[in-house]
């Protein structure tokens, strides 16, 4: 922006004014009156000269140190100054992006950067961030994700090869994982009777209940008073400890945590990204008709899709005894196949290490690509490889690959497991 620039504007009646003055001024005076001073037909013929010269100026008159008349260029009416509050009319065209201060906005029809756009822009990025999605993935490695029994939203569900075996085993039991993360069956108690944990390091077991437990169950007795209230209300415990409720807001808004200081209140949901699985771009559009259902990646690999039935587990294992850098056809795909993991060991007495890798190729053995993010080395201690691609196409072939042994290695046995 410019500073404006200051100007003595002169008109043609003020020149004329003074040179009028300087004629008719008195310089002494004598027994008849004031003497005037007498000014020539040369001197009034340039006085009016220069009075013409004013009436063809365009730009601002003024007189220089030397007592010349001149004219400057006319200044920019209306220029916008460096400080002080001003209005400005009209649309305005930048060429460049203006820089804001760096303080945020705090009243209507304030200009917003993009700093404060993308520090208060909503939605989601990550599948935890949903709001009917789990909150973390910690603890669920290799879980599936199916839509829950209320058909409302999706939950994680292990899923363990052992559950083949236990699955002709006797009836009316239920399925546990123990410490070392094996699953075993236990057969219902009598009736009335309740399941109990007897810790981390034993198998739980079905037992009575007894009054005392009964009595540590109790409801909370704020929940019976606000029962009998206005219906279509939610319930939330305040900072003393006590249930509050409040009505569901408007279609479409959500219960919005303000901090915990503050009773939430509902606002409009955010336009910045989705908020929900069913929000998504490439997800399906409703749960109904999809209860217990598992979500997979679609055939065109463009998207998600609810799937009806129980993934079935599958184990592919193998035995190299006295490995060499060789590479084998390991099994041919029957059905499109998810890889959930990859255990490789050698003999317990061997030394050495040895590399494997797992690739996929086509159904005619060519294009092999590996389905790791790097061939894992094999040790008498056991190693898992990190899966990258966790998809293995019908039909395509799966070949393993051994690196060349360092040290003593007489055997090396692995297993490829996951679901179809």
């Amino acid at each position: 922006m410019r500073q404006r620039a200051h100007y003595w504007l002169i008109t043609t009646a003020a020149v004329l004014l003074l040179l009028f003055t300087l004629w008719a001024l008195p310089i002494g005076a004598d027994s008849t009156g004031p003497v005037h001073l007498q000014h020539s037909a040369t001197q009034i013929d340039q006085a009016h000269r220069m009075a013409l010269d004013l009436r063809a100026f365009s730009g601002v008159p003024y007189i220089d140190g030397a007592g010349g008349l001149r004219q400057a260029a006319a200044p920019d009416v209306g220029a916008v100054s460096l400080t002080g509050a001003e209005p400005i009319a009209g649309v305005k065209t930048f060429s460049s992006f203006p820089v804001t201060p760096s303080s945020a906005p705090t009243t209507d029809y304030q200009v917003a950067n993009k700093k404060y756009v993308d520090d208060h822009s909503g939605g989601a990025t990550l599948f935890t961030d949903l709001t009917d999605t789990p909150s973390t993935f910690s603890g669920a490695g290799s879980y599936f994700v199916r839509v829950n029994s209320g058909a409302t939203a999706l939950e994680f569900l292990p899923q363990d090869p052992d559950l083949t075996t236990l699955a002709t085993g006797a009836a009316d039991s239920i399925v546990y994982y123990d410490q070392f993360g094996a699953a075993n069956m236990l057969t219902l108690g009598a009736s009335g009777y309740v399941l109990k944990s007897q810790g981390t390091g034993a198998p739980p077991i079905f037992a009575a209940i007894t009054p005392n437990e009964i009595g540590a169950q109790s409801q909370d007795p704020d929940l019976d008073t606000l029962a009998g209230s206005t219906p279509w209300m939610g319930f939330y415990r305040d900072g003393s400890g006590v249930m509050q409720e409040q009505p569901f807001g408007t279609a479409g808004y959500v219960w919005t945590s303000n901090g915990p200081t503050a009773a939430p209140t509902w606002q409009p949901a955010s336009s910045g990204g989705a908020l929900t699985f069913l929000g998504l771009t490439d997800t399906p559009s409703d749960y109904t008709g999809h209860a217990l259902e598992y979500a997979r990646v679609n055939s065109a690999a463009d998207g998600i899709e609810f799937v009806a039935g129980t993934p079935t587990p599958w184990m592919y294992p193998i035995t190299k005894d006295s490995p060499t850098a060789s590479t084998y056809r390991w099994f041919k795909a029957d059905a499109a196949l998810t890889v959930t993991g990859f255990d490789v060991i050698e003999a317990s007495t061997d030394t050495g290490t040895i590399t494997v890798d797992v690739q996929e190729c086509t159904a005619t053995g060519t294009s092999c690509v590996s389905i790791f993010s790097a061939p894992v080395t094999a040790t008498a201690t056991g190693a898992a490889a990190t899966i990258s691609d966790t998809s293995i196409a019908a039909d395509a072939w799966v070949q393993i690959v051994y690196g060349t042994p360092s040290g003593t290695v007489t055997q090396v046995a692995a297993t490829l497991k996951g679901t179809r």
